[in-house]
Order: structure tokens, then C-alpha cells, then sequence
């Protein structure tokens, strides 16, 4: 059982918007540095001799100096500051190993992610945006992978899972949407059992 809790603190430099070519206000525009405070606490453990591993964490990022992307205009691009924001959730997951080379997996995630503050200039502000692009709330997977010996130093590998995540938002102003979805994947394949290849 390892139990733990952690802080840090880490940044993005500020800069120029030295691609802004075809916008001469952004080109010359500087940005400040971006930095967030972060905040950790999580539980990992194995149980009933390795065949079970739990991990579960909370986690708080305080983010200041927000840099985000956006057009300035036909083909250029600049980096602003647009104010503040936190992102903070809980990650799950389940590890469970019933057989030999059997492996069953799932793992939960949640994040609640919002402005706290947004500067009037930011394209964020003039859409009355909420929500940080690009983190979905909920994050989920439930899968299995199997090995086994097939002879001649060559082992079988086959497994599956489906993940899924709920809706979000693609951009700053939170004018464009992935709905939510759930995607399967699966694969087999053969291999050397030392895993040279």
C-alpha cells in the first residue's frame, strides 16, 4: 500500500507571437508566463497476493496567466494570457489479474474544468465561454489482454476494451462540440515469449 500527497508548481514561459506574420498588432504582441499550482492525493495498492492493484486520486490545478491560442485573423495565430482557471477531478482504476496471462482492466475519471476569471480582451469573455477546451468530465475504459505459449518460443496476444468520454468542447469560445462517445478497439497478435519481437 503506498499512500501519498504532493504539491508542485510548474510553468510555460511567456514569449512573442513570432508566426503572427500576417497580423502585425500580434506579431509584436508579447505574452507572460503561464503557471500552475497543483495539488495531489492519491492511494495506490495491491491486494489478494498482486492479483488486484487499486489506484485512486484527487488532484486541484490552480492555473494563473491562462495562454491559449486563438486566429487573429486569414492565416495567423497568437498565443494570449486570458486569465485564470481550475481544473480539478478524481482518477480511478482497477487492475485485475483472475488467471495466468489473463489481464482485466478499467479505469474512471472525472474533472470539473472552469474560468475563473477571464480578461475582456480574450475570445473566451466575448463568447461568454465556461468550460476549458479539449477535457471531456468523464473519462472511462473497461478492457482485457490474454498471453499465452503457443510453442516454438512464441507466444499469443490478443485483448480488447472500450473507452469513452463524455462530451466537450473543441475551441475557446466553446462554440463547437464532440458530443459523447465510446470507441472499441481490439487486437491480436504473436511474439517471441522473451519479447525481442
Amino acid at each position: 500500500t503506498f499512500a501519498y500527497a504532493s504539491f508542485s508548481r510548474g510553468f510555460k514561459a511567456g514569449g512573442y507571437n513570432g508566426l503572427a506574420v500576417f497580423n502585425a498588432t500580434a506579431f509584436r504582441a508579447v505574452y507572460e508566463p503561464q503557471e500552475v499550482d497543483a495539488i495531489e492525493v492519491g492511494l495506490k495498492a495491491d491486494w489478494a497476493d498482486g492479483r488486484v492493484r487499486t489506484n485512486f486520486a484527487v488532484f486541484n490545478n490552480d492555473i494563473s496567466g491562462l495562454q491559449q491560442t486563438s486566429a487573429v485573423g486569414t492565416g495567423s495565430f497568437a498565443v494570449h494570457n486570458v486569465g485564470d482557471a481550475t481544473v480539478r477531478g478524481i482518477e480511478a482504476e482497477l487492475t485485475w489479474l483472475p488467471m495466468a496471462g489473463l489481464r482485466l482492466y478499467t479505469n474512471l475519471g472525472y474533472s470539473d474544468a472552469k474560468y475563473d476569471r477571464l480578461l475582456p480582451t480574450s475570445r473566451a469573455f466575448a463568447f461568454g465561454a465556461t468550460d476549458l477546451p479539449l477535457l471531456p468530465d468523464l473519462t472511462h475504459q473497461l478492457g482485457f489482454s490474454y498471453e499465452r505459449p503457443v510453442g516454438n518460443g512464441m507466444q499469443l496476444r490478443f485483448g480488447a476494451d472500450a473507452a469513452g468520454t463524455s462530451g466537450y468542447f473543441t475551441e475557446i469560445g466553446n462554440t463547437l462540440k464532440v458530443e459523447s462517445y465510446t470507441r472499441y478497439d481490439a487486437y491480436l497478435g504473436i511474439g517471441s515469449a522473451d519479447g525481442t519481437w
